[in-house]
């Protein structure tokens, strides 16, 4: 339960402490009392939300000098939690009444804290088919999906895509680290993703240096199982440790939960993702229509649900019956796009965090992201996986080495597939979204610069994080891309 303590306007670090100081701190905090200060801030000018805590903190223990007639404060009492929040101009300075939520108030002292609020808990696996007694994983960029399907497990996907931990996470990990590896572990850290909290294993992925490095760290948190992807895709010794690994964690897998992986089961696995895979490509096609019927937000927001479903199957049918409701829009005139709206393809790193900052800035500015070229986008969903191949296990692993991450090298597969894609869906122009610090893409850009521009086809690089600091930079490049195409 917040108390809101005060609302007022702050355009400057001095506002809110004047703002902060008259507020009546002393009817609530003792002297004895521990206040600690948490913060956050959209769209303000003041931005820095360590600076807004630190001068919200300074200003309570200033009127309470006054009001006590002290000069120090031990702060050893109970605990009142202090929340800054400026969303504009406006600052809001809520207080926790309830302190301490029930799911750490337990009578069982001899287990610890609970990590996660039961309501939240309780309230997102009942809305999912999970049920007690099955086994649930997370897997990185989706490797090992399909053998732990096989396996009787649900399977969500548990990439960070929020700025939201990242503070959390900046206590352990390196500033200058990509935002999608923070988020991750900031989740995990703070015990604020119940997919993590809930999860039997954690499967990743060798991608980057920053996540192999990272999953030593998440497996002090959680159970962790790390898959070591190969760094090309040539050669046969590359195919052959691959196919290895692959059945390493088949093994793994069926050591945990007691069970045996059979051939059936993989086929059965393989079936239920081409189903969900084929639902996809309908919904890409679907965007090749001009006008489009969907808007960039809505195209990417649809993709990045598909990650957290324990039912493919199910999720398979919604996006069918999407498909079918947009489709018969468009036919009435009704399509969510105006005609000659820029097509624009999106390419380079996992977008699910950009949807906000990338996706609905091009919707503003008269742009719509007709096709996703990343690992959430129509190429990685076309590798269907034959079900009635000789070999499944061999088949499964060949297609999960068919990936065009920037960590491949060579790689001209993803340029390759980017001018298909702007052929195929009548793009405009491209742009590639990098997060900031991840080196492969980062330098993969050069050559996807040069390889557009030689071809006339307008492209934009965009270096950005999951953070509002740049957005304004960010809307004003786009706006002016948009305008340029």
């Amino acid at each position: 339960v917040l108390l809101v303590m005060g609302r007022f306007e702050a355009r400057s670090f001095e506002a809110l402490f004047e703002g902060v100081r008259a507020l009546p701190w002393e009817a609530f905090i003792g002297v004895n009392t521990r206040f600690p200060v948490s913060g956050k801030c959209a769209r303000s000018q003041l931005m820095s939300v360590r600076d807004c805590q630190a001068i919200t903190k300074k200003a309570v223990v200033e009127r309470l000098k006054e009001k006590y007639r002290v000069s120090w404060f031990e702060e050893q009492g109970e605990t009142v939690a202090i929340d800054v929040a400026l969303h504009g101009d406006i600052a809001q300075l809520t207080l926790d009444a309830s302190g301490v939520a029930l799911n750490r108030r337990g009578y069982r002292t001899w287990n610890g804290e609970a990590p996660l609020r039961e309501t939240l808990a309780a309230a997102l696996v009942s809305l999912s088919p999970w049920r007690p007694g099955m086994p649930l994983h997370d897997p990185m960029c989706g490797t090992g999906t399909l053998l732990i399907e096989a396996a009787g497990a649900a399977c969500v996907g548990l990439c960070g895509t929020s700025d939201e931990p990242i503070g959390a996470a900046e206590t352990v990990l390196p500033k200058n680290l990509c935002p999608l590896i923070k988020s991750t572990y900031g989740f995990a850290l703070t015990d604020k993703c119940p997919y993590t909290y809930f999860s039997d294993l954690i499967v990743g992925e060798t991608t980057c240096d920053g996540k192999k490095k990272m999953y030593e760290l998440l497996g002090d948190i959680r159970p962790t199982y790390v898959l070591h992807l190969p760094n090309g895709q040539l050669r046969d010794h590359e195919k052959q440790g691959w196919y290895e690994e692959v059945v390493a964690l088949k093994q793994r897998l069926e050591e945990l939960f007691g069970v045996t992986i059979t051939d059936d089961d993989l086929r059965q696995a393989v079936h239920n993702r081409n189903v969900y895979r084929q639902a996809l490509l309908d919904l890409f096609e679907l965007q090749r229509a001009d006008p489009c019927p969907m808007t960039s937000v809505e195209f990417m927001t649809t993709l990045q649900s598909g990650t957290f479903a324990m039912d493919v199957v199910a999720q398979a049918e919604k996006i069918e019956q999407l498909v079918a409701t947009r489709r018969q829009e468009a036919a009435e005139g009704k399509a969510a796009v105006r005609a000659g709206a820029k097509r624009i393809v999106l390419s380079g790193c996992p977008a699910g965090g950009l949807i906000n900052k990338v996706g609905k800035t091009i919707d503003d500015n008269g742009g719509v992201i007709v096709c996703l070229d990343n690992c959430m986008g129509e190429r990685t969903n076309s590798m269907m996986v034959d079900e009635d191949a000789p070999d499944i296990l061999r088949a499964i692993s060949d297609r999960y080495l068919q990936i065009n991450c920037s960590v491949m090298t060579p790689n001209p597969g993803r340029v390759e597939n980017t001018l298909a894609m702007v052929e195929k869906y009548h793009a405009d122009g491209v742009v590639d979204a990098v997060l900031q610090a991840c080196h492969t893409f980062n330098l993969e850009s050069v050559n996807m610069g040069r390889t557009l521009e030689d071809r006339g086809i307008p492209y934009m690089k965009l270096e950005t994080d999951y953070s509002a600091g740049d957005q304004g930079q960010v809307s004003t490049r786009l706006s002016a891309f948009i305008e340029m195409i």
